[in-house]
């Protein structure tokens, strides 16, 4: 009996040791989004039932057609399924997500087909046949089947039977590949990126832009950390995901840069946030972003996402560079941040006499002849209009650039001959 005791004993000293763990059940999310519309313009776009296969995960379209779900970090997402009453059901098989994707914009939606009452997918002879029992009847009366009446008008007649001729003979596999050319393209993902610091190897920079939100990069604990990303070219940015593991405890600041040096506040945030999930709109033209914060605790980024559109300068920036004018025709254009330039030139007739107009919210413009003598200028805000009395058969340049470096500023230019 002493023997079992002492052996009892020694298993409970054993258990007490071992230390238990527990999964982490508060995974993290990532978005599947999209917007989904019917071939008939005046059809509701709402109640489009989206699905991944061979899991629980669905959503439904609201009134506009949108739609999001909500998908465990640690799966991946390669097709979606899309159905609706009397609607085609449509698979989408050329996805390959394991972070944020939106499929379709409100501009280039998904189309679906109407017509396949029958619900087998396809539009065929038995559509016709299910329709033709309550064909000629209207709402109210008893043979009336508002599945039948594809143009909602409360009528179920020819026009119906059109509807489902348009695609007759076709099945869901009919439809095309879904372009994702016109879907929001994530530009930080996969650039180069720098960091303030790093709480651990596992935890590095790049992971806030490799697409993953299973992957985070965390600091160590201290004020004044963070994060900028090189996009490699200059893009015309309208919107910046934040996807935290942990929020900053206190504010943050997002800057624009195109040199590493300048940098410009474009968004401030004095205080905490605290949804995991934060989409900030912005406007501005740069090729660095970096995002500080003011926070005395160690954060964690699952992922840093930015969109917008690449910038193209068509003007010259610099005198060896400088665009050609032309009289008569307006130029339009765009100066940025950290003084940036936009030269013109044109060459004087033997009149000379000409007039320079330009439409700018906060711009400076100055014209040079061929040796580097100022001629006009001003610091233009709103319209500015001058005559000019210039040297016949001469070249000139015209320079305009940006004397308010908080802000971007659209501008105007013309210049006419006065014969």
């Amino acid at each position: 009996m002493k023997k079992y005791l002492i052996l009892l004993l020694s298993i409970m000293v054993l258990l007490c040791q071992i230390t238990p763990v527990f999964a982490d059940t508060n995974e993290y999310t990532y978005k599947i989004s999209g917007y989904i519309k019917s071939e008939l313009q005046a059809a509701s776009s709402a109640d489009f039932k989206v699905k991944i296969p061979d899991t629980t995960l669905t959503a439904v379209t609201d009134s506009y057609g949108y739609f999001e779900i909500n998908v465990p970090a640690s799966q991946s997402v390669s097709a979606l399924v899309i159905s609706k009453q009397t609607y085609l059901e449509r698979s989408i098989t050329n996805i390959n997500a394991a972070s944020n994707l939106q499929i379709s914009s409100e501009n280039k939606p998904i189309i679906m087909w109407v017509g396949d009452v029958y619900q087998d997918k396809a539009i065929n002879i038995k559509d016709i046949m299910y329709m033709a029992k309550s064909f000629n009847s209207t709402s109210g009366t008893a043979n009336y089947n508002a599945i039948c009446d594809l143009n909602a008008d409360n009528n179920i007649n020819l026009s119906d039977i059109m509807l489902v001729a348009t695609h007759f003979n076709i099945s869901s596999s009919s439809y095309k590949a879904v372009d994702f050319s016109g879907a929001p393209v994530n530009l930080a993902k996969g650039k180069k990126v720098v960091a303030s610091s790093t709480g651990n190897e596992l935890y590095a920079p790049e992971n806030a832009v490799d697409g993953i939100m299973g992957t985070k990069w965390t600091t160590l604990v201290g004020t004044n950390q963070w994060i900028y990303v090189d996009l490699g070219n200059k893009y015309d940015i309208n919107k910046i995901v934040l996807n935290y593991d942990r929020v900053p405890q206190e504010g943050f600041k997002i800057e624009f840069s195109n040199n590493l040096l300048d940098w410009f506040i474009v968004y401030p945030s004095p205080f905490m946030y605290y949804q995991n999930t934060q989409t900030i709109p912005v406007s501005g033209v740069c090729k660095y972003i970096r995002i500080s914060f003011n926070s005395n605790y160690n954060l964690s980024l699952y992922e840093l996402e930015v969109y917008g559109d690449l910038f193209l300068d068509d003007y010259g920036d610099s005198l060896s560079e400088a665009t050609e004018l032309t009289f008569n025709n307006t130029f339009n254009g765009r100066i940025n941040y950290e003084n940036d330039f936009d030269c013109f030139k044109f060459t004087t007739n033997e009149s000379g006499n000409y007039s320079i107009s330009i439409n700018a919210n906060d711009a400076q413009y100055v014209l040079i002849d061929n040796l580097g003598t100022y001629r006009d200028g001003a610091h233009v805000f709103g319209m500015y209009n001058s005559d000019l009395t210039l040297s016949p058969n001469t070249t000139y340049y015209v320079n305009i650039f940006n004397s308010q470096l908080l802000s971007n500023n659209n501008y105007s230019l013309i210049i006419k001959e006065n014969k």
